[in-house]
């Protein structure tokens, strides 16, 4: 007796679509809300990496595999935590590495980087950036109202959106 597996095969299928099409809302809702992550990766031969990301595992299981596949390895990674704003943070540690370091490829890989400094300042990027967010919130929520004090602002701003 031969076991048809085509039903199964077509249910499997079925599945890794709707896995792909969630995937894809999510990266779509997170590029809407530019909401996501910055990361630094330093390779085994000195080059620093940095960009930006809606799926950080992934993103670093990439460059862990292409580097691997060249010889390399990963040093060291450094990956923020989800925040409004990535793009913007991004921008401005590249821009951070252009001006310390020599491009090695493309806009995001550098050469003569000290990767702790790297990570200092992308986290302190980060952190600004948040508290960007936070003021701008509040300056939403008092409206003009100068009386208003911070919490009723933000949260007054939290509700408008």
């Amino acid at each position: 007796m031969v076991f048809d597996v085509s039903w199964y095969v077509r249910q499997e299928e079925k599945i890794q679509e709707a896995d792909v099409r969630a995937a894809m809302a999510r990266r779509k809702r997170h590029a809407m809300l530019d909401d996501g992550y910055v990361y630094a990766v330093e390779f085994s031969s000195g080059v620093v990496k940095v960009g930006k990301t809606t799926d950080p595992g992934s993103r670093l299981a990439n460059h862990a595999k292409y580097a691997e596949i060249h010889g390399g390895a990963i040093r060291e990674s450094w990956t923020s935590e989800l925040h409004n704003g990535y793009t913007k943070t991004e921008r401005q540690l590249i821009e951070f590495c252009q001006q310390r370091g020599a491009k090695v490829f493309g806009k995001e890989y550098f050469g003569g980087l000290d990767f702790n400094i790297v990570r200092d300042f992308a986290e302190i990027t980060v952190q600004l950036s948040q508290i960007d967010n936070t003021v701008n919130t509040m300056r939403r929520g008092c409206g003009g109202d100068l009386d208003m004090n911070a919490l009723e602002a933000w949260k007054r701003g939290q509700a408008e959106g």
